[in-house]
């Protein structure tokens, strides 16, 4: 009976040994007097991120850095901006186009700055808003009405360049109606304070009529003080003019005087005209750039640098308007070129 006891103290005890838990490893603790020892609980290893596995090279993007003086300038921005400041705000909207200042790249952040300089009174925000809204983009979405509306309050507080733009709105219907008298109004006022491009299409609405009577002494005065300006498209619109007898003797040199100084300018109507009339040749695609050039000059004495040369000069001055003509109605959509063969290309950018 005693054995017997015996043998289950002993069997228990092995059990209770077995269940009990493992201790620690000792560690030796340096300088710890008596050779004391301690131990280090063990710590369970961090679970990984779920994915970690699978995409094992995927990190974080990089953070922006930034100089300490654009931190201040940023800094700077938002507490003027915060403050009513509308050119500080259409600072910070150019800033997040371009992705500037540390800011990411956001144009609806730079609308809702925009917007809030236009309702501040400020027209040249009101006119950035616009061309934003008349192509859209990623969080903007295309709104020509508003834009419309955004050109035509810009162009009452004596904004040029939305003078040019509402005048084609409303030329060709984009956001409002059509209304072509209109349009060549404000083309009128823009042209009258040195805008280019619409000088030029108030020439094409001269030349071809629309909005107004048709007049040739109208349009070869506009088209000639945009080409002194060296503007590309008056250079060739008064080259077709040339061409065609639109209000004028025709001479087809003296259009190939004005081509060329407007292929000069990389006007691509000019080199079409040039290589309809012949004056020069498009030569085979090259291996390196995978598109034709063109070779020869139509124009000796023509210079890049020069806005009209001695040759040109007096082929303005002997011009006389022949109101009996009327040229044949070009194109007038400015996505669009009036290019046919036989036919000169006359549109504005």
């Amino acid at each position: 009976m005693r054995r017997r006891q015996a043998m289950v103290a002993v069997l228990c005890f092995v059990l209770f040994a077995m269940a009990a838990p493992v201790p620690a490893a000792p560690v030796q603790l340096p300088g710890a007097p008596g050779g004391e020892v301690a131990t280090t609980p063990r710590t369970p290893k961090p679970a990984a991120r779920p994915g970690a596995e699978r995409n094992p090279g995927r990190s974080a993007p990089p953070k922006a850095v930034i100089s300490p003086r654009e931190r201040a300038r940023r800094k700077q921005l938002f507490t003027r901006a915060r403050a009513g400041d509308t050119a500080a705000m259409r600072a910070l909207a150019g800033a997040y186009v371009e992705g500037a200042l540390g800011l990411k790249r956001s144009q609806a952040k730079a609308a809702t700055w925009l917007r809030r300089a236009a309702q501040a009174g400020d027209a040249e925000a009101a006119h950035e808003l616009a061309r934003m809204l008349m192509k859209g983009g990623e969080g903007v979405k295309r709104a020509p009405k508003i834009a419309a509306a955004l050109f035509k309050a810009a162009a009452e507080k004596g904004h040029v360049s939305s003078m040019y733009w509402l005048a084609h709105m409303l030329e060709f219907g984009i956001g409002v109606p059509k209304d072509v008298k209109a349009a060549r109004a404000w083309y009128e006022k823009a042209a009258d304070k040195g805008h280019l491009p619409a000088r030029v299409a108030l020439g094409l609405m001269a030349l071809t009529g629309r909005g107004g009577d048709r007049d040739f002494e109208m349009a070869l005065d506009h088209f000639s003080k945009a080409a002194e300006k060296g503007d590309g498209w008056a250079l060739n619109n008064l080259g077709a003019m040339f061409e065609m007898g639109w209000g004028v003797p025709k001479d087809r040199e003296k259009a190939i005087i004005y081509y060329e100084l407007a292929k000069e300018r990389q006007n691509p109507a000019g080199l079409r005209n040039l290589v309809r009339l012949g004056a020069v040749q498009m030569t085979p695609p090259s291996p390196e750039h995978g598109h034709g050039t063109a070779t020869g000059n139509a124009a000796s004495g023509s210079t890049a640098n020069a806005n009209l040369p001695d040759n040109a000069e007096k082929a303005q001055a002997s011009t006389t308007v022949d109101a009996g003509k009327n040229p044949a109605r070009p194109a007038t959509s400015a996505k669009r070129y009036n290019f046919r063969p036989g036919r000169p290309v006359v549109n504005t950018p």
